[in-house]
């Protein structure tokens, strides 16, 4: 679980895309998926 979230707030640091995920559909699957497991949206 708690790699989850750490893997989940990597991928949204500093607001940057992550350039290892460069599919923007799956970046937002990502997104919605964090958004989901911890409950807070985060800043794009």
């Amino acid at each position: 679980m708690a790699r989850k979230m750490t893997l989940c707030y990597l991928q949204h640091d500093l607001r940057a895309p992550n350039p290892a995920v460069r599919d923007e559909r799956l970046q937002d699957h990502l997104l919605a998926e964090c958004e989901l497991f911890s409950g807070v949206k985060l800043p794009l």
